[in-house]
């Protein structure tokens, strides 16, 4: 009998956060070949990890394994210190100034025998509780496309555009040295279904979950992708930043 998963929730000791750490180095630096190791500990951290909220599937049977995690950046904590992790490939300015209280989400990842759906779902899941139970208004990161397949870069923008879910006038751009040569946002595939099936299962996910593109894409050389700042409104509310970034 398949054993019921648990519901996501925030990190609440240490060794959660540091099991949430051992899945993102097994998953990006291990299985993937990305990133950084995380040196000899096995772990993937940086300068913001500290700031930041863990959102965590634990495993159903070994409580010290985590499964699925997000992480998570609100805004207070980030324009008061540390920045946001996108601001190292991206000028967010503009979305800095946008007065509500926002979350950068990112270093998404799940364990490889829990990838049938069911783990991303609680995550996401998840994330809904968090955004309503601290007051979020948007939630915002980077969406990746792992390589360097222009190409494939240009089909996912035309995914989101002709959707309607490209936000106009580049309310975000790459920062010079993150800049993507040869990137072309009027590309138009013949075959919008045979698009479709390219992108990746997150990009797609976050395409039918409503998030946006705010602009053209950045090159992260760190972890060898190509990068779109992604920006999610809910649906229910902010009607007002929806109609200031040509949404409504």
């Amino acid at each position: 009998m398949k054993t019921e998963l648990k519901q996501a929730y925030i990190a609440r000791t240490e060794a959660e956060r540091y099991a949430a750490s051992r899945l993102r180095h097994e998953v990006f630096a291990v299985e993937q070949g990305r990133g950084t190791s995380g040196g000899e500990d096995g772990l993937d951290r940086d300068r913001f990890d500290d700031h930041c909220e863990h959102l965590i599937v634990p495993h159903p049977d070994r409580a010290d394994t985590v499964i699925g995690t997000y992480r998570i950046l609100l805004s207070d904590v980030a324009e008061a210190g540390p920045g946001y992790y996108s601001e190292t490939e991206f000028d967010m300015s503009g979305i800095r100034a946008l007065p509500i209280r926002k979350a950068e989400i990112g270093r998404s990842c799940v364990h490889p025998d829990f990838r049938d759906g069911s783990v991303i779902r609680l995550l996401w899941s998840g994330l809904v509780r968090f955004m309503q139970e601290s007051d979020v208004g948007c939630f915002m990161g980077c969406g990746s496309l792992t390589g360097q397949d222009v190409e494939l870069a240009e089909i996912t923008y035309a995914c989101f555009r002709d959707a309607g879910r490209v936000i106009s006038g580049n309310a975000v751009r790459p920062v010079p040295e993150a800049a993507l040569p040869g990137f072309r946002t009027d590309i138009r595939p013949d075959d919008a279904k045979a698009a479709m099936r390219r992108m990746p299962p997150l990009m797609k996910g976050y395409l039918r979950a409503g998030a946006c593109i705010a602009g053209p894409p950045a090159c992260d050389r760190v972890f060898g992708s190509i990068d779109f700042f992604l920006i999610f409104f809910p649906a229910s509310g902010n009607s007002e930043y929806k109609k200031h970034f040509g949404l409504t």
